[in-house]
């Protein structure tokens, strides 16, 4: 591949160096061609990934396979309401639902009120990033598929809530977030027999 064109999960800078692949910067897939990275790009990724290389590993690892962990234990999930993973005509699943905008992490419906639901999974984004990308879709969303009088809320999945995100929350209408945590722990097979 040539630098500087976008993959689905990162960006190469040149070099050999890579970054996160992030269409607002970045652009989208087909729309344009970037130079390769300039070099305090370049240096800037460096920086960071020799930084965050022992921190960010579990961190990224994880972000990646959320969204999978999510939709195989989607009726075990307590989402605060009784969601249900959209179907689109023609079987189309909510999971990275396309829209002429971007995909949508997941989209459903709350099956007591009628209403969408975008849900947006944070993935390293930031909080300012994620909140709008989640608005957009709900507009999008509104635009078209709701009925007429179907209202569409937002939902960000995030490993924790930052003060950024606090404040834009306070006057966000009908965005809400909920908290992951993932929970490792190694236990001795001999202890469980024993207390048995």
């Amino acid at each position: 591949m040539r630098p500087g064109l976008p993959h689905d999960v990162l960006f190469e800078l040149g070099r050999g160096l890579y970054c996160r692949y992030d269409a607002e910067r970045h652009g989208y897939h087909g729309e344009f061609e970037k130079p390769v990275g300039d070099s305090d790009e370049i240096d800037e990724a460096e920086e960071a990934y020799t930084r965050e290389a022992s921190e960010g590993d579990m961190e990224f690892v994880l972000e990646t396979h959320l969204e999978e962990f999510i939709e195989a234990n989607w009726p075990r999930i307590d989402f605060g309401g009784p969601l249900e993973l959209y179907e689109a005509e023609g079987g189309r699943s909510g999971r990275q639902f396309p829209t002429d905008i971007g995909a949508i992490d997941f989209l459903a419906t709350d099956a007591s009120s009628n209403e969408f639901v975008v849900i947006e999974l944070k993935k390293g984004r930031s909080s300012d990033k994620v909140l709008g990308q989640c608005q957009r879709y709900m507009g999008w969303v509104q635009q078209n598929l709701a009925k007429p009088g179907q209202t569409v809320r937002g939902l960000i999945i995030a490993p924790d809530i930052d003060e950024r995100l606090k404040l834009a929350l306070t006057v966000a209408q009908n965005v809400d977030v909920l908290c992951y945590r993932v929970d490792f722990q190694l236990s001795d097979p001999r202890e469980q027999s024993q207390n048995d």
